[in-house]
């Protein structure tokens, strides 16, 4: 079993240094918005990346759904913040604190000044209130994405889902600010709650 997702996981990982390599007006290089000149760029883009996401995940993996939150968050237009900004921000701060106080309590430190930012974060992070008394949206997210691990696609009712994405987006006691219907379904679609598509995607 390990050597088949060993093996799976080299397959992906040539396809994706095939994708960061090809050139930007290609077929294969038009199915990503990230280029690099040459394969050992390529390289030390993924190595990056996976250093990143292993640093807020781990034995915490709420770090890793809120890094997932903060990345959506200025993932569209009229961002309160660039979202190569946001990127830095959140590898800084994984590089520099250990703990998940410090690191979350930095993260609002360093938005404080951007209100919409702030307000979103605040929400999420505020005890009772996500739905279903949870302690907070990091709670209330893992149960999703532990919820939908291993459910059949027959098992999946449309009108819960839909139900959980207007908890996020429209529901007054335990909408988080900001987020509409869209971005919360994508938020569920990075965090590999695949039951409901990316909307850019569809």
């Amino acid at each position: 079993m390990r050597e088949k997702i060993e093996c799976k996981f080299k397959t992906l990982y040539d396809l994706g240094l095939q994708l960061l390599t090809a050139a930007p007006d290609s077929d294969l290089g038009r199915l990503t918005v990230h280029h690099c000149i040459n394969l050992e760029e390529a390289e030390m883009f993924f190595g990056g990346s996976f250093a990143a996401d292993d640093a807020w995940r781990g034995p915490k993996y709420s770090l890793g759904i809120l890094r997932v939150f903060m990345r959506n968050l200025v993932n569209r237009a009229q961002s309160p913040m660039p979202a190569q900004a946001m990127e830095s921000l959140l590898n800084d701060i994984s590089s520099q604190f250990q703990s998940e106080l410090l690191r979350t309590k930095n993260l609002a430190d360093h938005i404080e000044n951007n209100a919409r930012l702030r307000q979103s974060l605040l929400a999420v992070l505020e005890h009772g209130h996500a739905p279903d008394g949870c302690g907070d949206y990091i709670q209330w997210l893992s149960a999703r994405i532990e919820e939908y691990r291993h459910m059949s696609v027959a098992s999946i009712d449309p009108e819960s889902v839909l139900h959980q994405l207007r908890q996020v987006a429209h529901d007054r006691p335990t909408k988080v600010p900001n987020v509409g219907i869209a971005l919360a379904a994508n938020l569920f679609a990075d965090l590999g709650i695949r039951v409901v598509g990316k909307p850019d995607c569809m």
